[in-house]
């Protein structure tokens, strides 16, 4: 990939835009009760984080933050790839 024409201008311009965002929202799931749960990472942050909104009250929870996870050793990095929710939206 490091040969591609271009490609150094084109990272810089997408991480230029990307930049210009608050937050970025990814695998958006809604369960039966109408509740929301999506990985968001803010601008700035290296992870995404877990999160819930509710439908009923619209307040959005932190539900998982790989940040807070023990570490052994201070290099180590932890972050989530996937999750998956129970249809009542109790366990993930």
């Amino acid at each position: 990939l490091h040969a591609l024409p271009g490609r150094e201008k084109l990272l810089t311009r997408l991480r230029e835009l990307d930049s210009g965002l608050p937050y970025v929202l990814t695998d958006e799931v809604q369960n039966s009760k109408g509740d929301w749960f999506y990985f968001k990472r803010l601008a700035g942050e290296k992870v995404a984080k877990l999160y819930c909104r509710e439908h009923a009250t619209g307040k959005e929870q932190l539900l998982v933050d790989p940040e807070t996870f023990p570490k052994a050793n201070p290099a180590d990095h932890f972050s989530l790839s996937f999750f998956c929710v129970s249809p009542n939206g109790t366990l993930i």
